[in-house]
């Protein structure tokens, strides 16, 4: 696609390069390391026609492009994000998307804006603010959603890490890739060596091509896996800066031994993993994130980070990370027999379908669920409270975390069930509910064991039932719903971990493999069940058939109880 051959180039008496040759082809990334004042940002100056040239050509799709001004190569399909972003501040965020598209010759911008809004979704949140109010990495992404408006087929990126944090580089970078993937050819200019090479690095002196040696804690900067990576150099002469040109190629090339994504694997993880967790620290579903994937990340050798994304029922987590690459540094743990279920009939207008945009790595355990009562209720079992339900219809009130939460979905399922008549609270924090609970401000509340043991070993609460097929290691001497005459009611939390959509087989299984090793470790059982889980690993088969199974069943409940969310 791009064909750069001895370039020459300088400021005044500075010559800043010296017989520079380069080539890219279409699908590739091409990522170029040095010292500062070795060229880099010159030679992407000088391909994009912003710096002119006094020896040499470039070639671009077959045709020599010295000539062509730089509008007209933007035009052409080439495009470039500059060092510093150099945004209009005070337009807003769509305003400087829209004048991306200037060199178009087409109408029809709005598939665009959407595309650019997807990959970005915080410049979607906050379009109409001007783009100086936003925070350097949103106006680093509102930098590349401007370049990408004028549809290029090759992306010129300078310095886009420069002076962000560590997790907002992986972010823009994973998006980078993921443009490679959707076909765009990507030329960057990466001061940070360690967040764009991955093995080795070559250097191209004079022609003859020498090794120099591996680089050192390296970053994966590919999201294709079934291709080797192939490594070029650049030198200026007479000076001992040199670009490193580090190239991947596209996944469907045909690159030889040694490029499988079988040995690809081998080598995954070589960087931080991301642990999406959809609420917020401290809650059940966050420990057992924190247990399990802390002795993940030690078999792995390499650290698992939880980042916690609660809101919106969990929707908010779920979104980024099915829009995350699927290269297995991104990955969720959530409840598919609960909200990951529910959030298809409670969220029409989401933007994935768990289904189809998330991968199954393995089920890790399930905590139970249990009905407790406060002590200002005289029912002592499940048959006597039912009764008492149905002898006061429409005044026995329970709680829940929220609208649309579990423990509003157990409450419902349970009416439709026993055939009795009581009525929603919501609260803002379960920690109120259990407050209330307690007080006997309300009646009764179906939550996980975990959080009201304290309270039920304390006396303060009475369980009447738990849900499930057997009884609750925790509450061995409380019937299930099912022995005490009410036919099968499974209500309990599952904690399974996944991936997006598309993360190759090979990573696929060594994550289940480490995740099974785990859960085999006598000291990662021990802290699950004092949370209130019991391990147990389960495939992704089974997974999978769980979330359809409880798809179907949430959302005949919340069509028949007239549930309705808010959209985000």
């Amino acid at each position: 696609m791009l064909s750069v051959e001895n370039v020459t180039s300088g400021y005044g008496r500075i010559q800043a390069l010296h017989g520079v040759s380069l080539e890219v082809a279409a699908g590739e990334i091409v990522t170029l390391v040095g010292a500062n004042g070795a060229g880099k940002t010159t030679l992407i100056r000088a391909i994009s026609g912003v710096q002119p040239i006094s020896g040499g050509r470039i070639m671009f799709e077959n045709r020599s492009i010295d000539r062509v001004p730089a509008h007209a190569r933007v035009a052409l399909g080439i495009a470039q994000v500059p060092e510093g972003r150099q945004l209009f501040a005070p337009l807003s965020v769509e305003d400087n998307l829209k004048l991306g598209a200037w060199s178009r010759r087409d109408a029809g911008i709005d598939a665009e804006l959407a595309s650019v809004y997807a990959l970005f979704p915080m410049l979607a949140a906050r379009r109409r603010a001007p783009a100086g109010m936003l925070s350097g990495g949103q106006q680093q992404m509102l930098a590349i959603g401007r370049a990408l408006m004028a549809k290029p087929r090759l992306l010129l990126l300078d310095e886009p890490s420069m002076g962000l944090a560590p997790m907002l580089v992986e972010q823009i970078l994973d998006v980078v890739e993921g443009l490679k993937r959707a076909g765009l050819t990507v030329l960057l200019v990466e001061q940070n060596a360690r967040a764009a090479l991955r093995r080795r690095r070559s250097r191209l002196c004079g022609g003859d091509r020498q090794d120099c040696g591996e680089a050192a804690a390296p970053r994966n900067f590919s999201r294709t896996i079934a291709c080797r990576q192939r490594i070029l150099a650049c030198e200026r002469r007479g000076n001992d800066n040199c670009i490193f040109a580090h190239r991947i190629r596209s996944a469907r090339c045909d690159c030889g031994g040694g490029g499988s994504a079988s040995a690809w694997a081998d080598d995954y993880p070589t960087r931080t993993i991301r642990a999406v967790v959809p609420f917020a620290p401290a809650g059940v579903m966050d420990l057992v994130a924190r247990i399990v994937l802390e002795r993940v990340g030690q078999s792995l050798g390499q650290q698992v980070v939880i980042d916690n994304r609660p809101g919106a029922g969990g929707t908010i987590a779920i979104d980024l990370v099915t829009h995350s690459p699927p290269d297995g540094y991104t990955i969720v743990i959530a409840d598919p027999a609960g909200s990951l279920a529910a959030s298809v009939s409670l969220y029409p207008k989401l933007n994935y379908d768990p289904v189809r945009d998330l991968t199954p790595i393995a089920l890790l355990g399930t905590s139970g669920a249990v009905l407790s009562v406060s002590n200002a209720l005289p029912a002592k079992t499940l048959q006597e409270f039912v009764a008492l339900a149905k002898s006061r219809p429409g005044e026995l009130l329970f709680g829940s975390a929220g609208n649309g939460t579990p423990g509003h979905l157990n409450g419902e399922l349970f009416k439709r069930l026993t055939g009795i008549d009581v009525v929603h609270v919501p609260y803002r924090v379960g920690s109120q509910a259990v407050t209330d609970l307690i007080a006997g401000r309300i009646s009764f509340w179906i939550s996980p064991i975990a959080t009201v043991l304290p309270q039920i070993q304390a006396g303060q609460l009475r369980p009447l039932a738990v849900s499930g097929r057997t009884r609750s290691r925790d509450l061995p001497d409380v019937p299930t719903v099912r022995e005490s005459g009410f036919g099968d009611y499974d209500v309990s939390t599952s904690y399974a971990l996944f991936a997006p959509a598309g993360t190759p087989q090979p990573i696929l299984a060594r994550l289940q493999a480490v995740v099974k090793r785990a859960l085999e470790d006598d000291g990662v059982h021990r802290r699950l069940r004092i949370a209130g889980v019991e391990p147990g690993i389960g495939p992704p088969e089974e997974v999978q058939r769980l979330l359809a199974v409880r798809i179907a069943q949430w959302s005949d409940v919340i069509k028949m109880s007239g549930i309705r969310i808010d959209e985000r």
